[in-house]
């Protein structure tokens, strides 16, 4: 063979080797029922979930829990996803930043018992795009804010 045929074979080679590894990556939204389903079937893939978080009137997050003095490497909340199944998510590490500013979350993980145990996380943030919702939480925040500046002044 001659150089050119190697050249062009092993570029052939190496564009089926990234298309079947993509291929195998690419997934899609699924339920919090068709996880519970995947458990029960044995299933160990992991899967995204895409879901609300569940706010009160105040715009604050109902049923989270994280105590990070006590273990700052555990976090769940509860979620609602897109047909409105609500289960608990369990994330064994800390808190995402931004996470109250959510509200839409994708968790990628699987069912454990009667959690959804997640690996990983990620958040739809519309505050980041949007200056104009963006609100003070609380007003031991405003003063630790105010004291600050004037530390830098």
């Amino acid at each position: 063979m001659k150089l050119p045929q190697i050249i062009l074979l092993v570029a052939i080679a190496i564009g089926i080797g990234i298309i079947v590894s993509v291929s195998f990556d690419v997934s899609t939204y699924r339920t919090f029922k068709e996880a519970k389903e995947m458990a029960l079937n044995n299933d160990k893939s992991e899967i995204h979930v895409v879901g609300s978080l569940i706010k009160d009137e105040h715009g604050h997050i109902q049923g989270m829990y994280y105590e990070p003095r006590i273990d700052p490497n555990y976090f769940s909340f509860p979620l609602k996803d897109s047909l409105n199944n609500e289960m608990t998510v369990v994330y064994s590490s800390p808190k995402p930043a931004d996470f109250d500013r959510s509200d839409k979350v994708v968790v990628i993980g699987k069912v454990k018992g009667d959690k959804f145990v997640a690996s990983k996380i990620l958040l739809k943030c519309p505050s980041k795009y949007n200056d104009k919702e963006i609100e003070k939480t609380s007003y031991k925040e405003d003063e630790l804010l105010e004291q600050t500046l004037a530390l830098k002044q």
